[in-house]
């Protein structure tokens, strides 16, 4: 009777083919999703880095809102808009990476480099965009659309 030697070579482990292809799936599912884990921990750090920025982008939107709902007409000036209201103009503008709103309730922002107000030929369709980057290679920080009615002499938000 012939006796196998099977019980020794099992308990030798695995074989070289084994860890390969073992090696060939888990490295690069490791390394996904390290980079996903790297990349959530920058976005979670700038995103939560000072919680004033949101709260000033909001103060900024809504500040922007109020003055093209009460706004009889809007004009562009060299650094900016003005937004001419029954009660005064309330000039927007830029200097320095510094949003500025002068006026009767003064609002500053940092971090935008340009602010540009648009209107849609034929309508009365009006757009504000603040943002920041070098030209051509721009990213919008807010962007404000409003229906201005001439019929009434008023701006309002369009949804």
């Amino acid at each position: 009777m012939m006796h196998t030697n099977e019980a020794p070579n099992r308990q030798r482990g695995f074989t070289i083919v084994e860890l390969m292809v073992v090696l060939s799936v888990l490295v690069p599912v490791l390394v996904s999703v390290t980079s996903l884990v790297i990349k959530h921990q920058e976005l979670a750090r700038v995103n939560n880095a000072d919680p004033r920025v949101g709260q000033q982008r909001a103060r900024v939107l809504r500040a922007l809102t109020m003055d093209l709902h009460a706004a009889h007409e809007v004009t562009r000036v060299a650094d900016g808009i003005d937004i001419h209201q029954t009660t005064g103009v309330t000039r927007w503008s830029v200097e320095d990476g510094i949003l500025h709103r002068r006026g009767s309730n003064p609002i500053r922002m940092q971090g935008v480099n340009g602010l540009r107000y648009e209107t849609q030929p034929g309508s009365a369709l009006a757009t504000i965009t603040l943002w920041r980057g070098l030209p051509g290679n721009e990213s919008e920080v807010l962007r404000v659309v409003a229906y201005l009615d001439e019929r009434h002499g008023t701006a309002r938000e369009n949804r």
